[in-house]
C-alpha cells in the first residue's frame, strides 16, 4: 500500500493541523508494524494507526470524519472505502497509473487528484474541496450503485455470455 513511501512526502505537513489515520487492523502484520513505527517518527500523536477492526457502522462513522483519503496503491483495491469517503465528502488521491484512476475519473466521472501532486501542494491545496465537487462526487456514486446501473451492469454481464 505504499504507506512508508507515502508518509515522507506527507511529513511536510506533520507542522500543520493534521491527522494521519492508517487502517492496519488486517493484512501483514509486521508490516503494520513498521507503518506504525514510520508513522509515529515522522508525525508523532499525529499518527493514528487504526489497529482493532471495527463494526461496519461504527468504521462509517469515522471514515464520515475525514476530509481527504490519499490512496497510494495501484492495484484495485479500497473501492469500499473510497465510495463511502466520497459519498461522505472527502477528497480523494489516487494514483494515476492505478486501474481504479480510469474507473473513477472516466467511467464514474468523478473528481480525483492525482497523488504526484501532492508534493507541490500547500496544505490548503491538498485539503481544499469544494461542495460543490463534494456534491458532483455524491451524486456520481450514488447513480453507480442506484438499482437500475447495478441491473444494468448484470445484464451486460449476462448478455456477453
Amino acid at each position: 500500500n505504499n504507506h512508508l513511501a507515502f508518509f515522507d512526502i506527507l511529513g511536510k505537513y506533520r507542522s500543520d493541523r493534521i491527522k494521519i489515520y492508517a487502517p492496519l487492523s488486517y493484512g501483514n502484520m509486521d508490516y503494520a508494524d513498521r507503518v506504525i513505527e514510520r508513522g509515529k517518527e515522522i508525525f508523532g500523536d499525529k499518527f493514528v494507526p487504526i489497529q482493532k477492526m471495527m463494526s461496519l457502522e461504527e468504521y462509517y462513522l469515522h471514515l464520515n470524519k475525514m476530509d481527504v483519503g490519499v490512496f497510494a496503491m495501484k492495484r484495485q483495491q479500497a473501492l469500499g472505502n473510497i465510495n463511502a469517503m466520497m459519498k461522505f465528502g472527502c477528497k480523494i488521491f489516487l494514483c494515476r497509473e492505478s486501474l481504479l484512476w480510469e474507473y473513477y475519473t472516466q467511467n464514474l466521472e468523478c473528481i480525483i487528484s492525482d497523488i504526484k501532486e501532492i508534493p507541490q501542494m500547500t496544505i490548503k491545496e491538498f485539503s481544499r474541496f469544494s461542495e460543490i465537487e463534494k456534491k458532483h462526487n455524491r451524486k456520481q456514486i450514488q447513480l453507480n450503485n442506484c438499482t437500475e446501473s447495478i441491473i444494468g451492469s448484470w445484464r451486460h454481464i449476462f448478455d456477453s455470455i
